[in-house]
Formats: C-alpha cells, structure tokens, sequence
C-alpha cells in the first residue's frame, strides 16, 4: 500500500488525482464531488494502479473521503491523523463506525453524511511508572541537552533529599529489550555515577524515532539548555525524513527564523531540500496556523 500527500503545486498532481475528479463511481458512493481547489491537501491510498482512499482537508477541515473498505478507510485516516490535527468536518456515512473508532465524536448531518469531529485524546503514560533494571536503560545519540556541573550536582542533592520525583521517559526497543531514554538522561546519569542504582522508575512511551525526537527537543525547551550545532543537526535530520518548515515549528516549538539560523548553522543545502520558500511571510504563517 502507497501513502501519498500532495497539493495542486505538486507536480504530479493531475495525472494522480485527474481520473479522482471525472470519477461518476466515486461520487455516486459519497453523494459528493471533489474539486481541485488550491488550499487542499491530499492524502492517497494506492495499490499499484488502484485507488484504495482518497481524502482532501483544508484548514484543518476533511473536505472529501472515500475508501473502497473499511480497513482502507482506518488506514487513510491513521495517516491523515498523524498529522496532529484538530480534525472536524462532513462526510459520508459509510464509513461512520471507522470514525468513532479512531476518536472523532459523530453526529447526524443529512441522510447520507455525519458531523465529525477530533480532539486529540490527551493520554497518561505518568500512571504506568515502572522499576526498570538499570542494566536495560541505553542512552540515545540525538540529544543536544547538556548540563553543566553545578546543575548537576543540584541534581544529585535534589535526588538525595526528595528521591526520584520524576521517572526517565524511555522508548522500549523490543528486540534488543532495551529502553532508549526520551527524556531524563541525567536523572539516569545520577543512579548510575552516584547513586549506583540497581534500577530507576521509567514511563514507556511508543512512538518511531522522528517522534522521540521531536518528544526529547520539547521536553528540553520547555527546561533545559541546548548546542547550538547539535540542535542543528537534529532539525537537519527532521527535514531530511520529510517534514517540512511548518511541521518543524508546530513540534519542536519553534520560530522560522530559528529553523532557518539551524539549517545555515549546518552548511549543507540538503537541509533546505524540504524547505517553504513562500511568496510571502504571511503565506507561511497562514500554513502554520493550519497545522497548529
């Protein structure tokens, strides 16, 4: 199965969506017609030549969906999701059940279409602490964070006189059965250099790698301190695996001035590859607005 997203700038837009809007089958199933408007984006679902989901949003709004199954439709909203939307909308009913398991609150609109809608569910890994043997906790290699040895040692007294108050955030690697840490390396740090620890309170969280990431950046902007050419790299590695300018901000918490100061930071063009080279600063501003 093929995930694509494009918009009308993409340069193969028409040959993959033109046979989408001349389609009598396709609107006959949705009761609606899907138009080639500038400001949507596109998500398609392909096997080889044939077309399993398509769906349009603008604005945080899903403008058109269709899928040929229910298992198609789960797997083009997971991916439209994945986003960080705060999705709502009208579409068909036939794909209700699909909606409200996924999250979206849905209500009756017309005889053919529901009123959906999505808010984020806001979960709490925190209640799941476990004691995790110090033998499987592993550092990661993309964290900028640095701390310095006053800090630390304020650390290490904190620990001493209040205990461990906060547990790691780790990423449990099944198959090597090690917990990477997210965030907290120096509270790891501290059992292993001080204290000496047979283990530590861990929260498990399961995202793929950009996501940790991106978790470990907002963890240490919102209290830490930063490298400059290591906070660099990071950004260049999340342009490099497709995010975009917009996306950059909305996760890492993040101006465009600074990403851009980061990728120049670098010295490399490939890190301007995924770049928003926008008519106007207002453009760009509308398009962050869209993703937060």
């Amino acid at each position: 199965m093929q995930k694509i997203r494009l918009n009308q700038k993409s340069p193969n837009f028409y040959e993959l969506l033109g046979p989408v809007f001349g389609s009598r089958t396709i609107e006959q199933e949705t009761n609606d017609r899907f138009y080639d408007d500038a400001e949507k984006e596109w998500f398609l679902l392909l096997d080889q030549d044939a077309y399993l989901g398509i769906a349009s949003v603008s604005g945080k709004i899903i403008k058109n969906f269709w899928a040929v199954n229910a298992d198609a439709a789960e797997a083009l909203l997971r991916e439209i999701l994945s986003e960080g939307w705060r999705l709502k909308g009208i579409v068909p009913r036939t794909h209700e059940r699909v909606f409200a398991r996924l999250g979206f609150r849905t209500s009756a609109y017309r005889k053919n279409f529901i009123e959906v809608h999505y808010e984020k569910e806001i979960t709490f890994p925190v209640l799941n602490v476990q004691m995790i043997p110090i033998a499987k906790i592993s550092a990661n290699d993309y964290n900028p964070n640095r701390m310095a040895g006053p800090e630390l040692n304020l650390l290490r007294i904190s620990i001493e006189e209040d205990g461990y108050t906060q547990p790691v955030v780790a990423y449990h690697d099944p198959e090597r059965d090690i917990y990477e840490i997210v965030d907290g390396f120096h509270r790891y740090l501290c059992a292993t250099q001080f204290f000496h620890l047979e283990e530590i309170p861990v929260v498990v969280i399961d995202k793929p790698i950009d996501q940790r990431i991106a978790s470990t950046i907002r963890h240490n902007r919102a209290r830490g301190t930063h490298q400059i050419p290591d906070m660099s790299h990071i950004v260049c590695t999340l342009s490099n695996r497709g995010w975009d300018d917009a996306r950059i901000c909305q996760y890492l918490g993040m101006e465009l001035d600074e990403v851009i100061r980061l990728k120049q930071v670098s010295g490399l063009k490939e890190a301007f590859a995924h770049h928003v080279f926008s008519h106007s600063w207002q453009e760009f501003e509308h398009k962050l607005q869209e993703n937060s």
